[in-house]
């Protein structure tokens, strides 16, 4: 073979393209073609070596003298195909450029070099000195129990860390399963997380094994309506944390404290969320074991995820006296949680949210698991009675076989005609709380029933049409009956109405404002949000449920306000057993330090609207006179009625005390205290403002000039309460 651009010859069967220009190699005429079968043989001859081509190429670089060698190298033990080796020396058609060092690279060759070039030096780096590119939180949580719970101070465990990420900010709530902490993530901005510290379990250890499968499912799961739980854990010490997701949104329990019972269909569409989100969980193999209205926090909106069952995980199915009356027969009697026994505490709970009492009544657990294993006996109607006997029953098998199905009958049953009070009406009666006696349900009005006459399959739940058993004809004589209690009420409140629309008035006292009530308005509303514009040099302050504790916690009404950045703010005031605590305490004082201004907001104990908390303000304003007359001398109230406040219809008393200063000099105090109903009704917390001045501020005169021609007057402009209750 040989390049007939430079003439450069070459073995046959060695290569395809000449090595320094790339030229495709031909064969020559004549010349027979070494075995393909004898690879990496002689490259060169020495004749060849002597070719002018060959001596041209290598006088550019004096420094590189080559050798070359005729030996002949033999393959060892196979022999290689000639199509095999044509495949391995395989080249591509297209040119290639040609390169200095081509020739030392393809030819078997021995180089010498006069010229000693030395490579850099290689430093040596150990894998284990290389740092990491992310920050090992296992690492900083095993730095030391510094950041454990300790069970004899529970107080201490905040500020601490949890998991190298959640900072605990302060503590929510305490019961028998644990404690509740609140935690910000200091990776995700602005995100709140809860910090359960669960109790120690002191069980056996399968259950602890089972409890703790479920803890690591409940990380993976998520669900529309269940609260997420993001991660768990266990100390040093063995005490097991779970972390989940901060919801701000009222309790079932808690709607049922402010409003009272629940209207049968919203009753029905949220026990049918519930049982749908309940039935789902239970296909991933994890069990509730504390299902009442606590555990369910229920939005304000509509919706999907309208409603989230929380808790989960965290009980081990041991009974307190808080969930002891939403317990199946068995789980009292020892037996173990099984899907059956979440489905009776859903049973329970669609009765509480349905009437605001529980099914069955006891003093004792023996009273209570013997009114249980006698069975449901109420009458509500024939739909929702057949729901609860299955729901209820005291033998696991004879219950719902899911939860879903148990929902979707549920909410069948509430769909029927049925006469129950308004929503005002029960919000204007205390409900029964969660430790509320069971069985007082008789003591109370019952609901009339309208009966359904239709009694075609398809009306039926799905349950009752499988059932082995003749469904029951309506009784006649029962339909009677109920008719004639629902006429004897319509009189009863047609009579009650009358009589509330010519009662006479009472006669105010010689300060109350005659015309306090005089344009009542049945259609009572809250005025539409202000955008209210940020003053110049002010702080902007909004009330925030998730920085309350104690009673303002409990009580909590939002507000945003903007004051000076001249005053001086106290923060929030958690309350006392002989005051209530304040979510806003700001102060204006003189140069000398001597108060001038002084705004408070707290709450009262209200029905929600102005006509309905009519009644009240005689013995609020008796309150706040026991109340001021012992911290200011010589108390008095001037006047008091109706005012308004930024569009609020709203209650108030205008009064004056006086003394002496710090500096021994007279000193006069006038106020006004505001309360400010939340226009809803049923809202149990209503707005209390505080306005005081003294004499030592130079605009106020009297108790007329207070938050009218002073600076509380620019703050009280920017009070807007919001929607949050």
């Amino acid at each position: 073979m040989f390049c007939p651009t430079c003439g450069q010859r070459y073995v046959a069967g060695i290569q395809r393209v000449c090595d320094l220009d790339g030229t495709r190699l031909l064969s020559e005429p004549g010349v027979d073609a070494r075995p393909l079968n004898a690879y990496f043989s002689t490259v060169l001859s020495g004749s060849e070596l002597g070719s002018s081509s060959i001596r041209r190429a290598f006088e550019k670089d004096e420094e590189t003298v080559l050798e070359l060698t005729d030996e002949f190298i033999q393959p060892d033990d196979e022999v290689i195909r000639d199509e095999d080796m044509a495949e391995l020396f395989r080249r591509e058609n297209t040119p290639i450029k040609p390169k200095a060092d081509r020739r030392q690279r393809t030819r078997r060759s021995v180089v010498r070099t006069e010229k000693n070039t030395s490579k850099p030096g290689v430093r040596r780096v150990s894998p284990n000195d290389i740092p990491l590119g992310h920050v090992d939180l296992k690492e900083r949580e095993a730095a030391g129990p510094i950041n454990d719970f300790d069970p004899a101070s529970p107080a201490s465990f905040v500020g601490k860390t949890v998991k190298g990420r959640y900072r605990v900010l302060q503590m929510l709530a305490t019961d028998d399963s644990g404690y509740a902490y609140l935690a910000e993530d200091r990776i995700v901005g602005d995100k709140r997380v809860v910090v359960r510290i669960l109790t120690p379990f002191e069980g056996d250890e399968v259950t602890a094994s089972i409890l703790a499968e479920e803890r690591v499912r409940l990380s993976h799961l998520n669900h529309p309506n269940v609260a997420r739980v993001f991660d768990s854990g266990a100390y040093s010490n063995g005490i097991k944390y779970l972390i989940s997701e901060d919801l701000d949104a009222l309790s079932a329990d808690e709607v049922l404290s402010i409003h009272g019972r629940f209207e049968p269909a919203r009753a029905g569409k949220l026990i049918r969320q519930v049982a749908h989100a309940l039935g789902d969980v239970h296909k991933q193999g994890i069990l509730h074991r504390d299902l009442r209205p606590a555990n369910i926090e229920v939005a304000a909106a509509d919706g999907e995820a309208a409603l989230k069952i929380t808790n989960f995980g965290v009980s081990s199915g041991e009974l307190h006296e808080d969930n002891i009356r939403y317990a199946a027969p068995e789980i009292i009697e020892g037996s173990v949680s099984t899907v059956s026994s979440d489905i009776y505490s859903l049973g329970v709970t669609a009765y509480q949210l349905l009437t605001g009492d529980f099914p069955f009544d006891g003093a004792t657990e023996r009273e209570l698991v013997k009114d249980q294993r006698a069975g449901y006996s109420h009458e509500l109607s024939p739909a929702l009675d057949e729901f609860f006997a299955k729901a209820l029953s005291p033998n696991p098998r004879s219950r719902f076989v899911t939860a879903r199905e148990a929902g979707d009958v549920f909410a069948a049953a509430v769909s029927k005609p049925i006469t129950l009070p308004s929503v005002e009406k029960a919000a204007a009666i205390p409900s029964a709380g969660p430790k509320a006696v069971p069985g007082a349900l008789e003591a109370k009005e019952e609901a009339t029933l309208e009966p359904t006459t239709d009694s075609s399959s398809d009306d039926m739940p799905a349950w009752l049409r499988r059932s082995p058993e003749p469904l029951h004809e309506p009784n006649a004589r029962w339909i009677k009956i109920a008719l004639g209690v629902f006429a004897l009420l319509l009189i009863i409140f047609a009579a009650a109405w009358i009589y509330l629309l010519n009662r006479p008035q009472a006669v105010p006292g010689a300060n109350v404002d005659s015309n306090a009530n005089s344009s009542y308005d049945p259609t009572e509303t809250p005025p539409a949000p202000r955008d209210i514009k940020a003053p110049p040099n002010s702080t902007y302050f909004s009330s925030n449920k998730q920085n309350m504790k104690g009673d303002l916690f409990r009580n909590f009404v939002g507000f945003s306000i903007y004051y000076p950045k001249t005053w001086k703010s106290a923060g929030a005031q958690e309350g006392t057993e002989a005051n209530r605590g304040k979510f806003l305490d700001i102060s204006k004082k003189s140069a000398g330090g001597l108060l001038e201004e002084q705004l408070l907001v707290s709450y009262y104990i209200s029905r929600g609207t102005y006509s309905d908390d009519a009644v009240n303000f005689p013995d609020l304003v008796k309150e706040s006179n026991d109340t001021l007359s012992k911290i200011l001398p010589d108390f008095k109230i001037l006047s008091q009625g109706q005012t308004t406040v930024n569009g609020w219809k709203a209650y108030e008393i205008k009064f004056q005390g006086g003394g002496t200063g710090p500096s021994g000099d007279p000193l006069t105090v006038w106020g006004r205290r505001i309360w400010i109903p939340a226009a809803r009704p049923g809202v149990r917390t209503g707005f209390a403002l505080t306005l005081l001045a003294t004499s030592n501020a130079e605009k106020v005169k009297s108790v007329a000039d207070v938050g009218v021609n002073d600076d509380l007057a620019k703050v009280l402009e920017t009070f807007e309460p919001s929607s949050e209750f």
